[in-house]
Parts: C-alpha cells; sequence; structure tokens
C-alpha cells in the first residue's frame, strides 16, 4: 500500500499483481494537517478517510502494466514537509 501526494492530490493506493486499486483526494490546503486512514481488502476495494469522513471508494481494481514510482514520491507520515523544524 502507497500514500502520496502529487501537486495538490492525495493518493492511496494498493496493488496485487499486476492489479491496481487507488483513492483519491483532491482538496489537501498547504500547511494544514490532516488525519488519514486508509482501508482495503481484495473485495472491498480502497477507502480513503480524511479527517474521519469517506472521500473515496474504489471496488473495482484496474490492470496496472508500469511501475508506480516517481521521484515525487517523498512524504513523511507526522512530520512535516520542512523536517519538523519551525521558523525556518
Amino acid at each position: 500500500m502507497d500514500i502520496y501526494q502529487v501537486g495538490s492530490q492525495l493518493v492511496a493506493s494498493a496493488q496485487r499483481n499486476n492489479n491496481i486499486w487507488e483513492a483519491k483526494y483532491s482538496d489537501l490546503n498547504p500547511g494544514r494537517w490532516y488525519f488519514i486512514e486508509v482501508s482495503w481488502s481484495q473485495d472491498s476495494g480502497i477507502s480513503l478517510y480524511v479527517d474521519g469522513v469517506e472521500v473515496d471508494l474504489q471496488i473495482q481494481e484496474r490492470f496496472n502494466r508500469e511501475p508506480r514510482f516517481t521521484q515525487e514520491m517523498k512524504a513523511f507520515i507526522g512530520r512535516s514537509n520542512e523536517g519538523g523544524q519551525s521558523g525556518k
């Protein structure tokens, strides 16, 4: 399972073999903290929750031919993008 940000969009994805499920949220605001939850099962699909509210659900998987890696996949769970340093 992966959770990453592309621009202002949050993406949660799960992959099994060549099948991929993706749930997305597009209303991220810079500088604001969010409580993110993700739930996935092969039968129920993937659900993305933001601050306790389900914001996206994808039940049907899709076939993925290419790897899901980009150089922009740099996120830290539990700290700011500034490395946890305030005032700089």
